[in-house]
């Protein structure tokens, strides 16, 4: 089956879920795609990865079909100061994907990994983990002004994001080649990063079909904020490092110029945008940036500049309040 783009915008309506009953498999060295157990593994790759305080680092793969593969960027906080980044969960790895089951949602049900009817049934998952507030880009280090809780201090702040996702990824690769279709996907801060990631990943296999699906992406428009955290992150950087990519940026770039300057340069790809017209969570965060106008009139001035400097871009606006949709805290691919 051949997966088109409008059918997955129907999957904000359902809960699409990989739940475990058990702890992933632990792997404190990088295990070969064969020596994976059916169920989630959890692998510490070590080398230059780290979560923001120097603990230890780790993403989660469950296989399956190893042509098809979804890779999901989850969310968990935003940080760029000792002051933002001294709150959990930012630089805390969650121990496995956050999951729901049937039995959590009896109303409203839904349709699970393990349901044929599910877009992705069957399909491996790569599971990024993040722990380091950057939303997936950073490569920086910060000296850190502020206490940890329970009396804790980390001397540096550090931004790890870009060399964590590149160790999943390039082990993903390293251990199947068999992949021809390519999901990349995220929620929340996690999702901010994709476009870069979709990239990355089609210039070094442009024979892969690649899709995208960012869940909550785009909703921060707040230029004058996230181009200071860019900065922090040390993410220029990192973009450098893709001419490609860092040429199609604007002068001046923000947070959102990364779908951008992704879509610029992939015109043959489409880049999504999912989101609530009242999203709560980002309404909180666009008050504590200062910003007083409802969260929808934000979200739709992100809406119209992607839209004016884009043609390769969906989106699908929700009424309510709910904070992520499609894949969420639930990360339910």
């Amino acid at each position: 089956m051949k997966l088109k783009f409008k059918p997955i915008l129907g999957l904000i309506f359902f809960h699409l879920s990989f739940a475990y009953g058990q702890a992933p498999e632990r792997f404190d060295v990088s295990p070969a795609w064969e020596d994976l157990t059916s169920d989630w593994n959890m692998i510490y790759p070590g080398d230059d990865t780290q979560c923001i305080y120097q603990d230890p680092y780790a993403f989660f793969v469950k296989p399956d079909n190893p042509e098809k593969v979804v890779i999901s960027f989850p969310g968990g906080g935003t940080c760029w100061s000792g002051l933002t980044c001294s709150n959990e969960p930012t630089g805390r790895l969650d121990m496995g994907p956050k999951t729901v089951t049937v039995d959590d949602t009896p109303i409203n049900a839904g349709i699970f990994l393990d349901d044929p009817k599910n877009p992705f049934y069957e399909y491996s998952h790569l599971h990024v983990g993040y722990c380091t507030g950057d939303m997936h880009v950073g490569d920086g280090t910060l000296s850190n002004d502020s206490p940890l809780p329970e009396n804790q201090y980390s001397e540096f702040l550090y931004f790890n994001g870009y060399n964590n996702a590149m160790s999943a990824i390039d082990w993903l690769f390293q251990n199947n080649d068999q992949i021809k279709t390519l999901v990349i996907s995220g929620s929340t801060s996690g999702s901010y990063g994709t476009p870069f990631y979709v990239h990355l990943i089609k210039e070094r296999f442009p024979e892969l079909e690649i899709f995208h699906l960012g869940d909550g992406i785009g909703a921060i428009q707040i230029p004058e904020h996230t181009r200071e955290w860019l900065s922090v992150w040390n993410a220029e950087q990192v973009f450098l490092n893709y001419p490609e990519f860092f040429n199609q940026l604007p002068n001046n770039y923000h947070l959102n110029d990364i779908m951008v300057a992704a879509g610029r340069a992939n015109p043959e790809l489409t880049f999504t945008q999912i989101i609530s017209s009242h999203d709560r969570v980002f309404a909180e965060m666009a008050s504590y940036l200062g910003r007083e106008e409802p969260v929808n009139d934000i979200i739709l001035d992100g809406q119209t500049y992607l839209k004016s400097n884009l043609e390769n871009l969906d989106t699908f606006t929700l009424g309510g309040d709910s904070h992520v949709n499609a894949l969420g805290y639930y990360f339910s691919l």
